[in-house]
């Protein structure tokens, strides 16, 4: 009687002891795998935050030399039509380049398929163009949108207000130039639909610094899971968020229910 329950007690004990190594061994393989899943996905994170950021300031800079032409020609718009088919194809996600003297777009390159814009006052209704008024209050390069475009399709708009110099040195404002970048086709040299293919949920949005409103640029058709990893991307007077996550979380269900499945084969073992 005292053997039988000795023995009852040391099946109980190595079987108890069994499942305490089983548990923790699944215990840390389980953290391992959510780290190093986890570090896969900000180094690929954050590759494509700076390729989105990179592509958003090549187009952004666009405006720099035809603002220096205006202000080197004091305030004459000549040759503009052909240094931005120069430009155009050197500057990737730059859809077209606009000329706005006193805030009136008069001239756009490519003019074909824009031409809804020309003669469009950017300073007529502030309540319609903030971010145009925004710039010139600042004398900042500002963005605007992603917004519909009047010419059809979906963009975001830079604008860079122009000053020149009077006699007496003071600064007086010109006009705008401005750079059209169109979307989906800036989002697409990011490769994002790599994202999808390779089993990530990820989700582009921005934030309006003038309303606080955040809405939705881009996203996966897989929605993101509540754990997900979020990256800032600044730009000109606003901010975009870009948030990413493993379409089926970082727990993979079959291999926890193997590793669970050899724990109980190893406990019986010891028996």
């Amino acid at each position: 009687m005292l053997y039988e329950l000795k023995r009852s007690l040391m099946i109980r004990l190595i079987l108890l002891m069994a499942v305490i190594i089983s548990g923790c061994v699944i215990y840390f393989v389980e953290s391992y795998r959510y780290q190093q899943k986890h570090m896969l996905l900000e180094k690929l994170s954050t590759s494509y935050v700076s390729l989105i950021e990179a592509n958003i300031s090549q187009a952004l800079s666009a405006t720099y030399p035809a603002a220096a032409m205006v202000r080197m020609q004091n305030g004459s718009t000549q040759g503009f039509e052909k240094l931005a088919v120069e430009m155009l194809p050197f500057y990737s996600g730059a859809s077209a380049l606009e000329l706005a003297p006193a805030g009136v777009i008069r001239q756009v390159i490519p003019e074909s398929g824009n031409e809804a814009v020309i003669g469009y006052d950017l300073l007529q209704d502030q309540s319609k163009n903030k971010p145009a008024f925004l710039a010139r209050a600042t004398g900042q390069l500002t963005l605007e949108g992603p917004i519909e475009l009047k010419q059809g399709g979906v963009g975001a708009i830079g604008r860079l207000p122009v000053y020149l110099s009077d006699q007496q040195g003071k600064n007086i404002f010109w006009g705008f130039s401005s750079v059209l970048i169109r979307f989906p086709e800036i989002l697409d040299q990011a490769s994002l639909f790599r994202l999808e293919s390779g089993g990530f949920a990820y989700q582009l949005s921005r934030l309006d610094a003038l309303s606080g409103k955040e809405e939705l640029i881009a996203g996966s058709d897989a929605p993101l899971i509540d754990d997900f990893e979020s990256y800032d991307i600044r730009v000109p007077n606003g901010l975009w968020m870009f948030r990413v996550s493993p379409e089926k979380g970082y727990r993979d269900n079959f291999l926890l229910t193997l590793e669970i499945m050899i724990a109980v084969i190893f406990a019986v073992l010891l028996l």
